[in-house]
Parts: structure tokens; sequence; C-alpha cells
């Protein structure tokens, strides 16, 4: 596994509350229970399993997940941003590494010049959707 993906994954979850200024309303034996970040509720549904570093929140029907969900939904970002912002509160500044291979440099790479839209159906759609047709083309 990357190593990236298994440091933000070791963030305790009750540290990214507690950064966002959610603090647990009871904690018992290796579980913290918090208000949902996701709704207004009267009791707390919101659990953080303290052991495995695992959170569910019994408001849904969603089973247990890591921080990094929990980051994506509260942050609405991508499992990559959620990463790297994990790695970043965690003062880990490495920017996850994309798995690539390098391009060959013996290939050249052609242009090609593109036309501008003529079309007057194709104009007449974007018109109709409020884009400029002189963008367009």
């Amino acid at each position: 596994m990357n190593p990236e993906i298994t440091a933000a994954r070791a963030y305790p979850i009750t540290d990214y509350l507690a950064a966002k200024g959610i603090q647990p309303e009871r904690t018992t034996a290796g579980k913290a229970f918090f208000y949902s970040p996701f709704r207004a509720e009267r009791t707390p549904s919101f659990c953080v399993y303290l052991n495995s570093n695992r959170y569910q929140d019994f408001g849904t029907t969603e089973k247990s997940s890591d921080i990094i969900s929990l980051v994506m939904k509260l942050e609405g970002c991508s499992f990559k941003e959620a990463v790297s912002r994990l790695l970043a509160a965690q003062g880990q500044f490495t920017p996850i590494r994309e798995q690539f291979t390098p391009a060959d440099p013996t290939q050249s790479i052609s242009l090609k010049k593109v036309k501008a839209l003529e079309n007057r159906a194709l104009l007449q759609y974007m018109e109709s959707r409020g884009i400029n047709p002189q963008l367009v083309r």
C-alpha cells in the first residue's frame, strides 16, 4: 500500500474533528460519540471507534469507514485531495506521487490546427443554452 495513504489513515479522527471544533459528547471504552457533523440532532449518533480509527454514523445506513472517507464527505473533495489535506495537517507536506510511465523521448508530438465551429445547428444550440457564439467559435 502507498505509504502516504497509510500515513493519512493513521491521523486520528478525533484530532481531525477537534481541529474542526467538533468535540465528543461522551466517551466510553474505545468509543467517542459526537453529534453528527452532517446534520442537526438531539442525540449523538456519530461514533468514532478509537482502537481502529474508524467512524460510523448511526443516523444513516452507511457502514463504518475511515478518515479519508470522512474528509471527502465533509470537505467535498477527491480521495487524492483528502489524503493531501490529511498529510498537510500532520505536517507531512509530501504530495501524493502519481503513478505514471514517463513519455518516450524519441516520439515527437504533433499538433493539429483546430478549425472554427461553423455548424449552424451547434451554434444555435449553444446560443439557446446561453453560451456566447463568438466564444464557441
